[in-house]
């Protein structure tokens, strides 16, 4: 490809993932709870996508602990869409067996002291300049203590009441490294 096409493809593609709107790019805020949410009624409404990111994870968390009460949480937080039978599935596939992955989201947790979480519970959500390149809709990221890398969660905006809900959370189900002792390699 010549050269002069590459430049107007990536100038195109650089115009295409703008920040919109005038969104904040590089925004981080550590949300904390002094206790973890446990039912859906303990959910407040968010009108900023930092905390509806939060509630997420918190909702992952008793999602572990009691699959009922769990789904009841992500029902309150994906607003008017709840979840459906295959996100049901898709939580039990990921979620069965490594309860870890929910609880590594924490800061203070890790590997080395199997994911034991610290209170007060503090999870560190971040912006980047590509989480606002869709008007009403919010890609996030948060660390886990078992991956290399941020994972993204995705937030929509409904504009009439100015709530943000959950989108698309898949990527922060991922697997990430086993507590300490539980692998053979170890």
């Amino acid at each position: 490809m010549k050269l002069w096409k590459r430049i107007m493809i990536s100038a195109g593609l650089m115009l295409v993932m703008a920040p919109v709107g005038g969104a904040s790019a590089n925004e981080t805020k550590t949300i904390t709870f002094e206790k973890l949410p446990q039912s859906a009624a303990e959910i407040k409404a968010c009108h900023n996508p930092f905390e509806a990111a939060a509630y997420a994870v918190a909702a992952f968390i008793k999602y572990t602990e009691n699959v009922a009460e769990g789904e009841a949480m992500l029902d309150a937080l994906k607003g008017p869409e709840k979840l459906n039978p295959f996100g049901k599935q898709f939580l039990r596939d990921r979620l069965r067996g490594k309860e870890y992955v929910a609880r590594s989201y924490i800061e203070g947790t890790s590997p080395d002291n199997g994911y034991t979480m610290p209170a007060p519970y503090k999870i560190k959500v971040m912006s980047n300049p590509y989480s606002y390149t869709e008007a009403h809709y919010a890609r996030l990221l948060l660390t886990s203590s078992g991956a290399d890398n941020p994972r993204f969660i995705v937030l929509r905006e409904k504009p009439s009441t100015g709530e943000w809900f959950v989108w698309n959370y898949e990527g922060i189900l991922a697997d990430i490294r086993a507590p300490k002792g539980t692998s053979g390699w170890d």
